[in-house]
């Protein structure tokens, strides 16, 4: 595996013991709005690329029944772990797997969905490719990124606050998803793939949280950085969080900004 790719699944199978225990019910509100773009229908035949702890694949089990089958795929062992243990009766496995070289026959699926995972292949369009490639003819895509200024002004205080304590800050743009932020770009990407009927629609969602719900999410998604600090620096770093999620937010909470992306294409 590269070295970049070794990373990613790194950091997920650090984040995978409480992925799922984090408030992040901005991720059930956009697995739904994919299944949906992906138009996920009993009988189907789909595959679920960087399935994470499964929250996507699940709920298209739950819509192709017992008579269709969907396939979940990742990198993180402990991801993939996490989303075994949910899976139950559902018709739906899981596997170990590169999104760049999908080990699946051409033609094998009726739809591929992908939610917000595209952004962290070395080769975007090299895995684009492949989705193509095992989708069949008239099976749909569907995958999502995120917006401008997804996780903001908390995301950019956390680089801040770690770089001020000798963690670099990543190279620009300091999140894989900058590169697919804005929809021309991801609507480039499906057509260089080759997709038709391509369309790129705004998926709107945000709101208030608690200071100490949105430490929670970052403690899990900065996991990889935060443990670059010694322990009594990582102890600092939570009460500096609260204390400046407490001056900056409202009294109600302060505003998570999640929007995303959702492109929807045709092989």
């Amino acid at each position: 595996m590269e070295d970049s790719k070794r990373k990613v699944a790194g950091r997920f199978d650090l984040a995978s013991q409480t992925y799922d225990e984090v408030p992040l019910r901005f991720m059930d509100h956009h697995a739904q709005a994919l299944v949906g773009a992906g138009e996920i229908a009993p009988g189907m035949r789909v595959l679920d690329v960087a399935t994470g702890t499964g929250k996507v694949a699940l709920l298209a089990a739950e819509r192709v029944g017992a008579r269709g089958r969907v396939t979940g795929i990742d990198i993180s062992p402990g991801m993939l772990a996490q989303a075994r243990r949910k899976a139950k009766e559902l018709p739906v496995e899981f596997f170990e797997m590169d999104a760049e070289t999908l080990r699946f026959s051409d033609e094998s699926f009726d739809a591929v969905l992908c939610g917000f995972g595209v952004f962290f292949l070395p080769d975007m369009l090299r895995g684009m490719r492949e989705m193509w490639r095992v989708l069949r003819p008239g099976g749909r895509v569907a995958l999502t990124t995120w917006r401008p200024g997804a996780f903001e002004p908390m995301g950019e205080w956390t680089l801040a606050w770690l770089e001020r304590h000798g963690i670099a800050r990543p190279p620009v743009p300091s999140e894989p998803w900058m590169l697919l932020e804005q929809p021309e770009h991801l609507e480039l990407l499906l057509e260089r793939a080759g997709f038709q009927e391509r369309r790129v629609v705004t998926e709107p969602y945000g709101y208030n949280m608690a200071p100490e719900d949105r430490l929670r999410i970052t403690l899990t998604t900065a996991a990889d950085r935060l443990r670059l600090l010694p322990s009594e620096d990582q102890q600092r770093f939570r009460e500096d969080y609260l204390a400046e999620a407490n001056r900056t937010g409202a009294p109600e909470g302060h505003w998570l900004e999640v929007s995303a992306l959702i492109g929807a294409a045709v092989r």
